[in-house]
């Protein structure tokens, strides 16, 4: 009877202080989750002496430094999230050997080789991260054999399926050996899925699936949905604040995008200087586009004396030309431009940048040049019917290369305002002209064309242009307007 009575005392006691040890991991994540990461170590290290052999404080403290490394590209950090990885991992395969089907310490093998994924990504290590994510993903697939109802299982799944889908096609040998694929549909129910059901994942999965919505779908009010939920719960995460200000801006809210950034840089958490950096830049796009080219300018300055990478050093140095342009400063304008070329030719902005600068280095900008900024910053600003008036007092002698970027201004201004019958009549008389056929709008055009078709419930001939868009959809900037005519195509089977 005694002994009896002390087993039962040491399995309450040994419940109790499993309960203790994953509450104590709970209010740690919290306290990540809303950027006070010296409180979350405290807490993580308080979890270590409860329970010395336990994986998941290692895991996330070792999650706290990769955060830190994506912030700020140190090394250091990059170092340390190793340490604590290769620690979480070691107590994950202790326990595994007494309990080789707990889906708990499966998940958490899951989690720690995605979180090396990630790491190895980061660092241009491609071979590294493919295998970090097939053994992610062969955790989690073990995980949902034991348990198909296992909802968190999926968030990896998701984000493994969407960053899997832009694998150049250098990399496909690789995809191909480790059975890995990518598929962006298959990413959004997964991550829908969590973000609905999840337990552990919900939170992150809203945020992954924001990202989804807004780089995939182009569904800019489910996307701030999602991030508006979590910054309720989380108002100080940078990473979320900023995720909402890229999507307000494709809103076209940049009032609203504007405070999302000033909160960013308010928190200025030193791990997180890349993002402070970068917030820099969108403020000097919303100045842009309101034509501030002072302000647009000073904050794109910011931006290139903070950046620790050239990613969109390009495009910045090509907007501060413009402001130095417009701002009557020639000798800038000509040097920034020069400097508009040396950007990451591995993005889409600062290949632009490239392009145009080249493009106007001996052909300065004329009074039509500025004519079409202002109509597009305009469109920026949601003020689309400033746009059409202001296009529509225009009085000059229109090249047909320039006439045509004339007309889809005027109807991208219409379309925003659902006057679609306008769009027709602007755009129809251009459909299979050699003029159309050589111009750089073409699927944007025909983009244009057919949401007004499917506007006005004409849906066979919205079929078609949205066939010929998305054909016709070479453009530097193809992705974004993919976004626009994915989320069409869904408008358009729900027709059927």
């Amino acid at each position: 009877m005694r002994k009896t009575i002390i087993l039962i005392l040491l399995g309450v006691v040994s419940i109790y202080g499993q309960r203790n040890y994953e509450r104590t991991i709970e209010r740690g994540i919290k306290q990540v989750y809303n950027f006070n990461f010296a409180q979350a170590e405290k807490i993580f290290l308080s979890a270590l002496e409860l329970k010395p052999n336990q994986p998941a404080a290692y895991h996330y403290l070792s999650q706290n430094h990769l955060w830190f490394y994506l912030g700020s590209q140190q090394e250091e950090d990059y170092q340390i999230f190793f340490t604590y990885s290769n620690m979480a991992e070691d107590k994950c395969k202790a326990l595994l050997e007494d309990e080789p089907s707990s889906q708990k310490l499966l998940s958490m093998m899951g989690n720690i080789h995605m979180l090396r994924a990630m790491a190895s990504a980061a660092k241009g290590e491609s071979l590294d991260a493919f295998w970090a994510s097939r053994s992610s993903v062969s955790y989690f697939e073990k995980v949902l054999e034991l348990n198909p109802k296992n909802v968190d299982a999926y968030f990896a799944l998701g984000v493994f399926k969407y960053a899997l889908s832009f694998v150049p096609g250098i990399f496909k040998w690789a995809l191909e050996i480790s059975g890995l694929s990518g598929d962006k549909d298959k990413a959004l129910e997964y991550l829908q899925k969590c973000s609905v059901e999840g337990i552990e994942s919900q939170v992150e999965a809203k945020f992954h699936l924001s990202k989804v919505q807004l780089e995939y779908l182009a569904d800019y009010p489910k996307a701030e949905a999602n991030l508006n939920s979590i910054i309720e719960e989380f108002p100080n995460n940078a990473l979320f604040q900023y995720q909402l200000a890229l999507v307000l801006i494709e809103k076209h809210n940049l009032a609203k995008a504007e405070q999302k950034l000033v909160k960013v840089i308010s928190i200025n958490h030193p791990k997180f200087s890349q993002i402070n950096a970068f917030s820099y830049f969108l403020l000097g796009e919303i100045y842009f586009r309101r034509n501030q080219f002072e302000k647009a300018l000073s904050n794109f300055e910011i931006f290139n004396s903070l950046s620790a990478t050239i990613d969109y050093s390009g495009i910045s140095n090509y907007r501060i030309a413009i402001c130095h342009y417009f701002l009557g400063s020639e000798l800038e304008y000509k040097k920034y431009l020069l400097l508009a070329r040396n950007g990451n030719l591995d993005i889409n902005d600062d290949i632009y940048a490239k392009i145009e600068s080249e493009k106007i280095f001996n052909t300065p900008f004329n009074e039509l040049s500025f004519d079409f900024i202002t109509a597009e910053n305009y469109i920026a600003n949601r003020k689309y019917s400033d746009c059409i008036n202001f296009l529509s007092k225009t009085e000059r002698e229109l090249s047909q290369p320039d006439s045509l970027r004339y007309n889809l201004l005027l109807a991208d201004a219409n379309s925003y305002l659902r006057k679609h019958e306008t769009v027709l009549s602007l755009l129809l008389s251009y459909v299979d002209s050699k003029e159309l056929n050589e111009s750089v709008y073409k699927a944007e055009i025909y983009y244009l064309l057919a949401k007004s078709y499917n506007g006005i419930k004409y849906h066979a001939l919205a079929r078609d242009f949205h066939e010929k868009a998305v054909e016709s959809n070479q453009g530097i900037f193809k992705d974004k307007l993919q976004a626009k005519l994915n989320r069409l195509s869904k408008s358009l089977k729900k027709s059927n």
